[in-house]
């Protein structure tokens, strides 16, 4: 059987990956990415439909255990080392059947930990030869910063007031020590920016306007306001830390930090605490290196487009969609061209994001 013994795993910034491993293909979403490979020569692992791991065939949905989708979380892959979250997991033996593979595969080892740290709330970084990690600040209180910096072999840990449950579900970081972080409020003047463009093409081509597109224009001129309003009052509701915080954090660590309108959420209680669920989240992204050196991103299209009918057409008179705003916000660092939404089959996306999470939370990275 091939191995990959010499690949090396670290965390989410943008440096070039030898794939992402997924648990299996949910709602389509690892064939998705398989159809992008020409683009982005990112691989994508999965267990095929014997358990073996494999560049090719995938495990359907249907075959795989639902306790196992976030692969970012529950295979917190080291350079050498691989820790499993299956303590708390309702499906401790597939995990523990899925991480047996990964080791052999990959040539790592399962190590034992007193407290295991989610995938999705650390990111290591590498920069002029300095490592670190970025880390959530739940969660030195369970480990000690020593203990955290041993474990991921680094030099400096930076904690970050948490904006969401975990750093993926609010920020990426490319290798040149660029922090892009959510701002609600960016989002928040995005949408009344589109609001404002909508009515004035509106104005302005009232009398050339068919009965039929009158009524789209009306109604997602509605749309926009009810989720403006409504949106602005989940905001000054979260009981999260603001992005400032977060940014002041980075900032003083010494990340280039770039605000960005990308996530757009409600709130619910999910295993005692009150998570974000979204209709929208571009954060939760995969970031690799392609063969050119250029920075590419896969992130989940917005459920709230394709609810609200925002598509080109719609796009290209009003100047607006929620995905433009967002690749507006990070042209000036990563080209237009290699950013990539994914949907899965029927949508499937949305099934990661209404289930708190998106693309970067179901793949964990190779390097």
């Amino acid at each position: 059987m091939q191995t990959y013994s010499n690949i090396n795993f670290t965390g989410s910034s943008a440096r070039a990956l030898k794939g992402v491993f997924m648990s299996a293909n949910w709602a389509g979403l690892a064939d998705n990415l398989r159809q992008l490979e020409p683009k982005t020569g990112l691989k994508v692992f999965t267990p095929d439909s014997f358990g073996a791991i494999s560049s090719r065939g995938s495990m359907s949905e249907a075959e795989a255990s639902p306790y196992v989708i976030w692969a970012q979380d529950l295979f917190s892959i080291g350079e050498k080392k691989l820790y499993l979250e299956s303590r708390h997991n309702p499906d401790p033996k597939k995990i523990n059947e899925i991480g047996e593979k990964l080791q052999s595969f990959f040539g790592l080892k399962i190590e034992p930990y007193n407290y295991h740290i989610q995938g999705g709330n650390y990111i290591t970084t590498e920069y002029k030869g300095n490592k670190e990690v970025l880390i959530g600040d739940y969660e030195p209180e369970n480990l000690s910063k020593t203990e955290i910096a041993k474990r991921f072999d680094v030099d400096n840990v930076v904690e970050v007031p948490q904006v969401a449950a975990h750093l993926d579900a609010f920020m990426f970081v490319d290798d040149k020590k660029r922090a892009f972080v959510c701002d609600d409020e960016l989002m928040l003047s995005g949408i009344a920016k589109g609001l404002n463009s909508l009515g004035q093409y509106v104005q302005k081509n009232f009398y050339n306007m068919s009965e039929i597109e009158k009524a789209r224009f009306f109604k997602l001129g509605k749309d926009l306001e009810t989720m403006l309003f409504t949106f602005l009052t989940i905001v000054k509701r979260s009981p999260y830390s603001l992005a400032n915080e977060a940014i002041k954090a980075l900032d003083k660590a010494g990340y280039e930090t770039i605000r960005i309108p990308a996530r757009l959420y409600t709130f619910i209680h999910s295993n005692g605490q009150i998570q974000h669920q979204y209709g929208t989240n571009f954060a939760n992204a995969i970031l690799h290196k392609n063969r050119t050196g250029d920075t590419v991103l896969i992130t989940n299209d917005s459920a709230n487009d394709v609810c609200f009918g925002i598509d080109k057409e719609i796009e290209n008179k009003i100047g607006f969609s929620f995905k433009k705003m967002f690749i507006d916000s990070i042209a000036p660092y990563i080209k237009k061209e290699n950013v990539h939404f994914v949907q899965g089959e029927n949508y499937g996306i949305f099934k990661l994001l209404s289930n708190l999470g998106g693309i970067h939370c179901a793949s964990s990275e190779i390097r």
